[in-house]
């Protein structure tokens, strides 16, 4: 039993939460935590990539629990479920491409100057095309949080606006051997 509960946690396909998938593991919504307490300065969380809507839900509880804006984008509907249309996940949800027009409908969510500092996750399709077009647009004091590391998205992926932001968090991120990683702006 003990170990189909460790591989459970470990294996983040398999993992859900309110009976939603998610693609985290419950060290990554650990972290989340730690960082939204750590930053109670933090005014809107941003995820790019709703996928299935686990990690959405969880982001948009813990934002209206801080009194914090919330949004999330993806280029396909997730699927709805009870929790999220509680919580009214859908009217904090873009559809479309956030590269369409140079990035026009995240970097207008970004430029919100009351809705500063903020959190993007990067977590789409394209992690790496989203960090790098991204974090330029953010500004000093936000934070940006990426998922997949070293999966999907490596040390290379932060070279090109690698002198923009500083690591942070990242021994926590380790010690558990997380999948995230996050950075604030320079």
């Amino acid at each position: 039993m003990k170990e189909q509960a460790i591989e459970w946690l470990e294996n983040p396909t398999k993992m859900t939460l309110f009976g939603v998938t998610i693609q985290q593991t419950w060290p990554d919504l650990w972290l989340w935590e730690k960082l939204l307490n750590e930053h109670p300065e933090l005014k809107a969380i941003i995820e790019i990539g709703t996928k299935h809507g686990g990690l959405s839900n969880y982001l948009q509880l813990q934002a209206i629990q801080r009194g914090m804006s919330f949004a999330t984008l993806d280029t396909e509907l997730f699927e709805r479920n009870r929790l999220s249309s509680f919580i009214h996940l859908v009217t904090n949800f873009i559809q479309g491409d956030v590269f369409i027009d140079g990035g026009k409908k995240l970097k207008g969510l970004m430029q919100n100057t009351l809705e500063h500092p903020l959190v993007l996750f990067c977590d789409g399709g394209q992690k790496e095309r989203e960090f790098q077009m991204f974090v330029p647009c953010l500004g000093s004091g936000d934070i940006v949080g990426a998922h997949d590391w070293n999966v999907e998205f490596w040390p290379k992926s932060v070279e090109p606006v690698a002198h923009m932001v500083e690591p942070i968090m990242w021994a926590e991120c380790e010690a558990l051997d997380s999948w995230t990683r996050f950075w604030r702006r320079l």
